[in-house]
């Protein structure tokens, strides 16, 4: 269940976006909200940036055409990583073609260990 306010997917609230470390929700409201993609970078804006619908190179978010996006500041990498994670596994996002990556360093995904 989402518990936050997505923003619109335009280049008026991305912009507004920190260029931090972070993760974020891709979605769609069509009868409720659809998370399409759950994703984490180092500098958000930038990223988001890249997930405007001009700019957008995944096919399968260029063929579902997310609306909203949500987003997340957090400490440092692993806490992102860790928070994209959680995302990951309770939303099964349709867009994401596997499970998150890891940044560096021994970290296991806290849900399955992977």
């Amino acid at each position: 269940m989402i518990s936050v306010v997505p923003f619109p997917l335009n280049s008026q609230y991305v912009s507004q976006v920190p260029s931090k470390c972070g993760v974020y929700l891709l979605l769609r409201q069509n009868r409720g909200w659809r998370v399409l993609y759950v994703g984490r970078s180092n500098d958000l804006n930038r990223r988001l940036q890249e997930h405007l619908p001009n700019n957008e190179v995944n096919p399968c978010l260029r063929r579902n055409r997310p609306t909203h996006f949500a987003y997340w500041v957090t400490r440092d990498e692993k806490e992102a990583y860790e928070a994209e994670c959680w995302l990951y596994h309770d939303y099964s996002p349709l867009c994401n073609d596997s499970h998150p990556a890891k940044p560096s360093g021994r970290l296991q995904c806290p849900v399955c260990g992977q």
